[in-house]
């Protein structure tokens, strides 16, 4: 029998990729550490329990990932001092996506991106071309572009997949708030 994984039976991957995310952008600050990482996890799951009971059945769409990355930033800053900013991008076409992130994840470790791909989020941490680097809750290595389809490689085999565009880019700021985004929320590419 195969074990299960985190995605296997819950649709926890939106949490996953925000904590995921964080951490990946504040990596040369004061990233949070794992249990800081597990306390962050846990308000997350009772914040996003109250305001949307069956996510972790259901899985989240975009609304819900915002909310809850707004949460975990205000978080992060009000008891870790991580000053972590982001804009929500909603793109027309992989080429766009891919142009983006190329120039969003150019500095130094400081930026991630978090990105769905067939019902699954998760977290571009380099972009290479066709080949984008993941930090994933699933334990996908890379994502590959493919005209207007990604291929997501794990070790063990491919999974096709669909973009559904809609894209949240992180930046570690030294300024003294959280972000929580543009007043025009969405920003078409």
């Amino acid at each position: 029998m195969k074990p299960l994984r985190q995605g296997d039976i819950d649709s926890l991957c939106g949490l996953y990729a925000i904590i995921n995310a964080i951490r990946t952008c504040s990596t040369y600050a004061a990233a949070p550490s794992l249990s800081q990482a597990r306390q962050l996890f846990g308000e997350l799951i009772k914040h996003h329990e109250a305001t949307f009971p069956t996510f972790a059945r259901v899985g989240m769409d975009v609304e819900q990932v915002e909310a809850a990355l707004k949460f975990a930033l205000k978080f992060c800053f009000e008891k870790y001092g991580l000053h972590i900013s982001y804009r929500y991008v909603e793109f027309t076409g992989l080429k766009a996506m891919q142009a983006a992130l190329e120039k969003h994840l150019d500095d130094q470790g400081r930026h991630a991106a978090i990105v769905a791909a067939d019902a699954h989020s998760t977290v571009v941490t380099e972009v290479m071309g066709k080949l984008w680097r993941l930090c994933d809750s699933y334990r996908y290595e890379h994502l590959y572009c493919i005209g207007e389809q990604q291929r997501i490689q794990r070790c063990s085999g491919l999974l096709r997949a669909r973009p559904e565009l809609h894209t949240f880019l992180l930046k570690y700021d030294k300024g003294p708030k959280y972000g929580i985004g543009p007043k025009n929320r969405a920003e078409k590419i």
